[in-house]
């Protein structure tokens, strides 16, 4: 018989007694040969006990007939605007210091990694726009204008020679 063996098949978890803390045998004794369900202290016979939810939570909906249900339109409260809600809606001065990215792209191509893998100092890469053909400026990622290039005191720019109207920037965004 193990040593943590009681002579009655209970378990004694400090049989020789210096374990700290532990008084006698520090817990009830339990047949070691118990099933584990035994030593269950819930009660299964209460609903709430087990999850299932209280009958009184449910309505009965027996009587209910499918042919009986009626669909109708949702009603809303019409909304009043806000006092000085035109005044923000038109004002856009608080908008006036946001930072967008701006790009200027001189074109555009496709190249194979083994081509991007030949490139070195003084390699050409061809563009799909012809020289002198207008370059286009993005702002946050999207066609807003077009414009040539420029130098100005030894600085590249653009100046802008068409703004997009907003169908155009609707075809460059189905282009892309």
């Amino acid at each position: 018989m193990p040593d943590d063996l009681k002579p009655d098949n209970t378990f004694d978890p400090d049989p020789d007694g210096d374990i700290p803390g532990v008084v006698g045998n520090g817990i009830a004794d339990l047949p070691v040969d118990r099933p584990a369900d035994a030593t269950m202290s819930a009660r299964t016979d209460r609903p709430e006990a087990i999850g299932e939810p209280k009958e009184e939570e449910f309505p009965d909906l027996s009587s209910v007939m499918a042919d009986e249900a009626v669909a109708r339109p949702a009603e809303f409260q019409q909304l009043s605007p806000l006092p000085g809600a035109s005044e923000a809606k038109n004002n856009i001065d608080l908008l006036l210091d946001v930072k967008m990215p701006v790009a200027i792209e001189l074109g555009r191509t496709e190249l194979s990694i083994a081509e991007l893998l030949n490139l070195g100092p003084g390699s050409v890469v061809e563009l799909n726009k012809l020289a002198g053909e207008p370059v286009d400026v993005l702002v946050n990622n999207k066609i807003i204008a077009r414009g040539e290039v420029v130098v100005v005191d030894e600085s590249f720019g653009v100046r802008v020679t068409q703004l997009l109207s907003p169908q155009e920037r609707l075809q460059s965004l189905a282009q892309e």
